[in-house]
């Protein structure tokens, strides 16, 4: 089994293996999703939107990935679902009162590659139950008003409107915020859903915008259509005007033919027929 000059190869230059899954570490991965925006790789800063598979993004940052799709290198494999600004959710946070930058309480990331637990402090808290937002504890999302709520004040007080602004909701209307890998089927499932329901919209908008159009364009031509009716009336009252007085027609030294026209019916007026331009006997 040489290959030059003796040499004999391993098996590992021979045989391809199958390469390894790589395992993250759960606290870090958790960091990561939780205290830094998904596009951006930059720390969330208000204000922040969620998409409908429940990842976090600043706002600035999508709205710069919605402008030019070149932005960031990897969006079009983190976000090639969001096209527009509607696929996305304001999300309406509370801040955490423990939370201060001055402080230094929120860990650069060095420092939470070595141990992301270390006086970590979130940023936003759930209003309801406090528990803070550091991927220790699930929260969700009430997609129809953007307000944000802890799993567990969910739990505790059931209820079908918005326990931050009332704003009533279904249950198809919460999803988690960075769900598991057992959930996403579920949010694509539902996200596929609300593309078609807004393809919907958007073909319903264009046929009343064609609609309006034409309406438009019957009009225009409705009002066309009178403007050359009025024409022809106004140009109809013009032929049957009365003839101007006879003093003006003299002294405006009218010819014979136009003095003609003044004839009474009782002075008589001569034709062709007595003229004797046209008559059946012979002059011979």
């Amino acid at each position: 089994m040489g290959c030059d000059g003796g040499s004999i190869p391993l098996r590992i230059e021979l045989v391809k293996t199958k390469a390894r899954a790589i395992k993250l570490d759960p606290k870090f991965l958790a960091y990561a999703n939780w205290y830094f925006c998904a596009l951006s790789k930059l720390p969330l800063q208000q204000p922040i939107v969620a998409d409908n598979l429940g990842r976090m993004y600043n706002k600035e940052a999508m709205l710069s990935y919605l402008l030019d799709k070149n932005a960031y290198g990897d969006g079009d494999l983190i976000c090639s679902h969001i096209s527009k600004p509607r696929d996305l959710i304001n999300l309406k946070l509370t801040p955490n009162p423990a939370y201060s930058e001055s402080s230094g309480s929120f860990l650069s990331q060095s420092q939470a590659s070595v141990n992301p637990d270390d006086n970590l402090v979130a940023k936003f808290i759930c209003p309801i139950s406090q528990k803070e937002m550091n991927g220790k504890h699930r929260f969700n999302i009430i997609t129809t008003c953007g307000c944000v709520v802890s799993e567990q004040a969910f739990k505790e007080i059931p209820s079908t409107s918005c326990l931050i602004c009332t704003k009533p909701f279904t249950p198809l209307d919460v999803i988690p915020i960075n769900p598991s890998d057992e959930e996403l089927p579920a949010l694509k499932t539902r996200l596929e859903k609300i593309k078609a329901s807004f393809l919907l919209l958007d073909a319903d908008k264009k046929s009343k915008k064609k609609d309006g159009e034409s309406k438009k364009r019957k009009k225009e031509a409705g009002e066309k259509v009178q403007g050359i009716k009025k024409q022809m009336v106004e140009q109809t009252a013009n032929v049957n005007l009365s003839l101007p007085k006879l003093d003006s027609v003299i002294n405006l030294k009218a010819s014979e033919a136009i003095k003609s026209l003044y004839v009474k019916p009782t002075q008589g007026r001569e034709t062709f027929l007595t003229k004797g331009t046209f008559n059946r006997y012979s002059a011979y």
